[in-house]
């Protein structure tokens, strides 16, 4: 009689143990309080992409950059008009630490608190929340296909 109680708690743990969905922020803390989350709406602007992948290289709209690049870019984004959104992607696994070091530089290069022009969260499809998702998502799918420039 014992057995069958030990074997539903053996496979509930089982099933509880098993790996859990990526958290937000790479497993790093949240966003900044301020930043944006995918469903917010930006259908319409434009938007940059900065990802930092676990071995903590970084990529801008898909091409490779290092961070005196990201600070060189950041720098021009602020003096556009109409200043586009800037979205940072960060891969399950990534060091909190540079997490926390790219985050200060969008936030203080971009004023986010002020701007309201940050975000964070997974892909780009996942930031159009328009009729034209799945279009995106189609781009998404062919540029990921086409692999990275040489």
């Amino acid at each position: 009689m014992l057995e069958r109680p030990l074997a539903i708690a053996a496979l509930a743990a089982l099933l509880i143990s098993g790996d859990a969905p990526a958290a937000p922020g790479g497993g790093c803390a949240a966003p900044m309080p301020s930043w944006r989350t995918p469903g917010y709406g930006w259908h319409n602007a434009i938007r940059n992409y900065v990802r930092i992948d676990k071995s903590g290289a970084l990529t801008w709209n898909r091409m490779p950059i290092d961070v005196a690049t990201l600070r060189e870019y950041l720098h021009i984004v602020r003096t556009m008009n109409p200043v586009p959104a800037t979205v940072l992607t960060i891969d399950p696994g990534t060091d909190c630490e540079t997490v926390r070091r790219i985050r200060l530089e969008i936030e203080r290069a971009l004023d986010c608190a002020h701007s309201g022009l940050c975000g964070e969260g997974p892909a780009a499809a996942d930031w159009n929340a328009s009729p034209y998702r799945g279009g995106a998502q189609k781009l998404e799918k062919r540029a990921d296909a086409l692999g990275e420039p040489e």
